[in-house]
């Protein structure tokens, strides 16, 4: 209900996006011109000797959320790469005639009319919804269990300070601790998305500077690229 509160949260909610377009925008014409970054991704994972067999990608969110999600809407995923690897117009015309959702699993949208694109416009609204209500639940819970001394310790933590000169040299011996913080958390949920998002509304209330936004940042995106290696 606070003015500060909400332009505090919109700038944690923003931060991250603007980081990532920034980002873009610097290196997407280098990549372009030189091709640099493609070179050096490959350098690096032949130096990782990784095998060449394949196997099951490990997500602990999705296999949590699985279940339930699936009893929503089941979506072939077979049809969606079948069409972008559609080689012709025709091709590409049938099986974009058929739908993306099955018919096979027991699922609340099985053997029902409304087509694909309602549906996605349904789930989207629904999917918006439920988003909104769970921030604006984790923020209420947040603000009733962070008071007293857990409030004061987990606002410590999370905007630790050095004094000392020379732990303040080299932009900080805080901002690396809170970017290995960053980075093991977005390991451990497997998302930069999910991380950053938990911040914005401890941004809203107050527990995190906004400043402290970068380092927490730079380290979503370390460890987003740790998962990718995974």
């Amino acid at each position: 209900n606070s003015p500060a509160e909400y332009r505090r949260a919109f700038t944690g909610a923003v931060f991250h996006d603007m980081f990532n377009w920034l980002t873009v925008g610097m290196f997407l014409p280098l990549e372009v011109a030189s091709g640099f970054l493609k070179e050096l991704a490959g350098q690096a994972v032949d130096s990782m000797n990784l095998s060449s067999d394949k196997r099951d990608k490990v997500e602990f969110i999705k296999t949590i959320t699985k279940p339930a999600g699936g009893r929503v809407v089941s979506v072939d995923s077979d049809l969606i790469e079948e069409i972008a690897q559609a080689t012709s117009s025709s091709e590409l015309s049938r099986l974009e005639k058929q739908t993306i959702i099955k018919q096979s699993s027991g699922h609340l949208f099985r053997d029902t009319p409304i087509s694909d694109d309602d549906a996605g416009v349904l789930l989207l609204f629904v999917s918006l919804t439920m988003l909104t209500t769970c921030l604006l639940l984790l923020v209420k819970l947040l603000q009733s269990v962070l008071k007293g001394s857990v409030a004061s310790w987990t606002r410590y933590f999370l905007n630790i300070d050095f004094k000392h000169p020379i732990l303040r040299s080299c932009g900080g011996f805080d901002n690396y601790i809170l970017l290995l913080f960053g980075t093991g958390c977005t390991i451990l949920v497997q998302s930069s998305s999910v991380f950053t998002s938990t911040l914005t509304p401890l941004v809203g209330i107050g527990l995190i500077h906004i400043e402290k936004l970068v380092a927490l940042t730079h380290g979503a995106n370390i460890g987003t690229t740790v998962t990718g290696v995974l």
